[in-house]
């Protein structure tokens, strides 16, 4: 009888631990579903918008001239007959979608010499190409506060601003793309840039 009851317990427990393993086991992989059902749809999510991303480009002038005032790495616009013109090369606009290239402009402005901070204007930028010509304003807006008319020693001079579309007509071309703007500006702001002022945003398709 002792025989018989000991063979009786160990299938019992042969049985209880089969149970409990195959218990462990379903809680396991139920766990590895929940984490994949939920991790999946993130890493979905990422790599689309990895893609959106990639999509989005910006173009840099291939070279850049100004007869304006040079002071610190910046070209200064502020009489008659100064000008600064950008050249970009029209074939990186390849793919680019009709009416998805914009221009993006950073530039200094100010009241006058030795000028004060805070100040913005309205700049008109020419582009040209073999094909078509187009005329694209640009408000450069300044974020800097407090607007002040005394010299700040270059402090809040920094503005921004973008523009466009450029004309379908001018990216078609492939060819060689000329931006050029010019002194005066609006109530004879001063304009300072330099080769990285103007860049070429676009959507490729």
């Amino acid at each position: 009888m002792e025989g018989g009851a000991d063979v009786c317990q160990v299938r019992f427990h042969s049985d209880a631990d089969a149970f409990l393993e195959g218990g462990i086991l379903d809680k396991e992989a139920h766990m590895r579903r929940t984490i994949l059902a939920v991790l999946l749809p993130v890493v979905m999510a990422a790599g689309v918008g990895a893609i959106a991303w990639a999509a989005a480009a910006s173009l840099g002038a291939s070279s850049f001239s100004s007869n304006g005032s040079a002071i610190s790495g910046w070209h200064w616009l502020r009489s008659a007959g100064q000008t600064a013109t950008w050249t970009f090369d029209g074939s990186q606009l390849a793919g680019a979608q009709p009416g998805k290239v914009y221009l993006n402009v950073t530039a200094l402005v100010t009241n006058g010499v030795n000028g004060g901070s805070g100040y913005d204007t309205p700049i008109k930028l020419k582009v040209t190409s073999a094909s078509a010509s187009q005329t694209v304003t640009v408000a450069l807006k300044n974020p800097f506060k407090p607007k002040d008319p005394e010299n700040s020693g270059g402090v809040g001079y920094t503005c921004y601003g973008s523009g466009g579309p450029v004309s379908s007509k001018i990216v078609k071309g492939g060819g060689e793309i000329k931006i050029t703007t010019s002194y005066p500006f609006t109530k004879g702001c001063h304009v300072a840039v330099n080769a990285g002022s103007v860049s070429m945003g676009f959507v490729r398709r």
